[in-house]
C-alpha cells in the first residue's frame, strides 16, 4: 500500500524533496492527489528560481530561441501582446506543469525571452497584461 503524505508533512520537506516526490506523483494515477496539494498551496519545487543547469531552463533556452519561439515572440508582438505570450504557449505544450510561477519559471522566461527580443533589434516598451490563456500575467511589450 502506497503511504499517505500530509500537507504539514509536505511543507516540513525541502524543496528538492518535494520536487523529487511532485515528479513522481506525476508518473502514478494514485499520486495526482500529490501533485494537486503541491499545486493547490503554493509550495515550492526548488530554492528560490531556477538554476542556469536545471533541464527546465535549458528547455525554456532552446525554445525561445529556436526559429518557432522568435515567430511566436514575434507574432505576440505585433498582435499588442508581451512577446512572452508567444513563447509561453509553446512553453506549456513542451514543459507541463513543470512551467509555472512555483519555480519562478515565467519570470526566468520572461528574462529569457527579453534576450532574444534585444538580439532580435526590439526595444522594451513598457508591460503589459498576458491573456488568460497564458501561464505568465504580464511580461515586457516591444517596439
Amino acid at each position: 500500500m502506497a503511504k499517505t503524505y500530509t500537507l504539514e508533512e509536505l511543507r516540513s520537506w525541502t524543496p528538492e524533496r518535494r520536487r523529487a516526490l511532485y515528479l513522481n506523483a506525476k508518473k502514478h494515477p494514485d499520486g495526482q492527489y500529490i501533485v494537486d496539494m503541491i499545486d493547490q498551496n503554493g509550495l515550492a519545487l526548488s530554492s528560490g528560481g531556477l538554476r542556469l543547469d536545471d533541464p527546465v531552463f535549458l528547455k525554456m533556452v532552446e525554445l525561445a530561441w529556436s526559429p518557432a519561439g522568435q515567430k511566436a515572440a514575434i507574432d505576440a508582438t505585433k498582435q499588442g501582446m508581451p512577446a512572452l505570450c508567444g513563447v509561453d504557449i509553446l512553453l506549456q505544450a513542451e514543459l507541463g506543469d513543470l512551467y509555472g510561477k512555483h519555480d519562478l519559471g515565467t519570470a526566468s522566461a520572461g528574462a529569457v525571452v527579453a534576450e532574444v527580443m534585444r538580439h532580435l533589434g526590439y526595444r522594451e516598451a513598457g508591460q503589459g497584461t498576458c491573456p488568460p490563456n497564458c501561464t505568465a500575467r504580464t511580461g515586457m511589450k516591444w517596439r
